[in-house]
C-alpha cells in the first residue's frame, strides 16, 4: 500500500475546521500545563490527540478508505464532534463562575465555535445523506 498525500483535504472547509480544532487543542493543551486546570487539560489534549488522528489519517489518504470499510465511522466522527461539543459547554458555563474563570476558558471558547460550526457541517452533511465530505473522491483505478 502506497501512502499518497491528500492536500485537497487540507483546502477544505473540513480540512480547515480540523486543522483549526487541532491547532486550537494544542495551543489550549500547552497553556494547561502552566494554568493547571485539570478540566481543560483533559478537553484540549484529547482533542490535539483526536483531531490531530483524523487530521493525519486524511492527509494520508487513508481516513476514506476507513469510511468505505467501516460505515459506521461517519457517525462516530458526528458523535465525537457533539460529545467535545457539550464538553466545551460545559466549561464555558462552569467558566462563568468567578472562581473558576481562567485564562484558558477564551481558547476553550473558540474551540466550542469551532466544534458547533463542524458539527452543524456534519449534521447537514448526515441530513442530506452525503458520505461525510471527504476530498477527493475515491481514485477509480484504486477504489481509494
Amino acid at each position: 500500500m502506497v501512502i499518497q498525500l491528500n492536500l485537497d483535504y487540507v483546502r477544505s472547509y473540513r480540512g480547515m475546521i480540523v486543522i483549526a480544532e487541532t491547532a486550537f487543542g494544542l495551543i489550549g493543551a500547552l497553556v494547561t500545563i502552566a494554568a493547571g486546570s485539570d478540566f481543560w487539560s483533559l478537553v484540549f489534549w484529547s482533542t490535539l490527540i483526536v483531531s490531530g488522528t483524523i487530521l493525519s489519517l486524511n492527509i494520508v489518504n487513508t481516513c476514506q478508505a476507513l469510511h468505505v470499510q467501516f460505515s459506521f465511522l461517519t457517525k462516530v466522527e458526528f458523535g465525537y464532534v457533539a460529545v467535545w461539543a457539550l464538553l466545551y459547554l460545559i466549561g464555558t458555563i462552569i467558566s462563568f463562575v468567578p472562581t473558576f474563570w481562567t485564562g484558558v476558558a477564551v481558547i476553550g471558547y473558540v474551540e466550542l465555535a469551532i466544534f458547533l460550526l463542524d458539527g452543524f457541517l456534519h449534521f447537514r452533511e448526515y441530513r442530506s445523506g452525503g458520505g461525510g465530505g471527504y476530498a477527493p473522491p475515491a481514485d477509480a483505478e484504486t477504489g481509494y
